[in-house]
């Protein structure tokens, strides 16, 4: 009996030690992008997380928020002098949380790449809202050429795929802020 004891108790000690041992899932962050085939720019790459961030322009500040890190090419023939990349963010059951735009305006010539790094600063908004984040998605929103010609996304496109994710997604959150219904075509 007491080797039987023994085995009992040895058993307990290697589960619980491999359970104690055992990694705990974390959060991975989920980055898309929506492709727009006839759109300028083609975004390349695009990472998000949630957590503290160094702000952008105050070096060795930190604030909480999102960070969106976006690399994108000139694809047309002709110079670009601004790129509108649209943010759109979800939480962790894929409910829409937050739009958030920014306009790059370094110049870029045809094939030219840059990069886009920011911050959606959580103090802006409710507490706790941004950090049920978990999936950001990014499209090009707008073009600016050299020529003064205006490029903009089809918006009934990008609402499509943003619906794949949150199938009550309000599409007035992109349509009133991106573009007037009068600009759309």
């Amino acid at each position: 009996m007491k080797l039987c004891n023994l085995i009992v108790a040895a058993l307990i000690i290697f589960v619980g030690v491999n359970y104690a041992g055992a990694q705990t899932p974390k959060i991975e962050y989920v980055g898309k992008i929506i492709d727009q085939p006839d759109s300028p720019v083609k975004i390349i790459s695009y990472k998000c997380s949630y957590g503290m961030h160094s702000k952008v322009a105050l070096v060795g500040e930190k604030t909480q928020g999102i960070r969106h890190q976006t690399e994108y090419q000139n694809t047309s023939e002709r110079g670009i002098l601004a790129v509108g990349l649209d943010y759109v963010m979800f939480n962790l059951f894929d409910e829409f949380l937050e739009w958030a735009p920014t306009i790059e305006t370094d110049f870029l010539k045809p094939s030219e790449k840059d990069k886009s790094d920011g911050v959606v600063d959580a103090a802006l908004y409710t507490p706790g809202q941004l950090s049920s984040f978990l999936t950001g998605i990014v499209f090009v929103s707008r073009v600016r050429f050299a020529d003064g010609e205006i490029w903009r996304a089809n918006l009934d496109t990008v609402i499509a795929n943003l619906t794949k994710i949150d199938k009550e997604f309000p599409a007035s959150a992109l349509k009133h802020k991106t573009l007037s219904h009068d600009q759309q075509k």
